[in-house]
């Protein structure tokens, strides 16, 4: 059984909408699609925010052929 998954993930971030567009254009050419909405990240010195970006979640869909329903996601853990 074939079955579409995301095969790729990748989040690409710009200082100026347009720098955003043109990254964002860049990975659609290579066969991403925008996951969600754009969003801005702050960037925090002395917890007051000095800096933003903006930023677009890409993925890339592909076939994966006998994909086990019970496949589960590698444990991670974040930090604190």
């Amino acid at each position: 059984m074939q079955t579409m998954k995301i095969i790729e993930y990748r989040t690409v971030t710009a200082d100026t909408g347009a720098s955003l567009d043109k990254n964002v254009n860049a990975l659609l050419a290579q066969g991403f699609e925008p996951y969600g909405s754009p969003y801005l990240c702050e960037n925090k010195a002395d917890g007051v925010a000095n800096t933003s970006q903006m930023a677009q979640a890409m993925v890339r869909n592909g076939l994966r052929e006998n994909l086990d329903p019970q496949e589960t996601l590698p444990q991670t853990s974040l930090a604190p």
